[in-house]
């Protein structure tokens, strides 16, 4: 459940940075950390459900 939100709110964050292009490059770095972060957490959340 967590992970569905924080995925979606990444994408929300994501789509508003591409539409703003406020320092992107900045934003970008801080929202791919994010994303990767994201994703791992999920994936061994995933592999301890299992």
């Amino acid at each position: 459940m967590a992970c569905e939100l924080a995925l979606s709110w990444w994408r929300m964050i994501l789509l508003s940075g591409l539409i703003f292009r406020r320092s992107v490059t900045t934003f970008g770095k801080q929202m791919v950390v994010y994303q990767s972060a994201v994703t791992v957490l999920c994936s061994l959340r995933g592999i301890v459900a299992i």
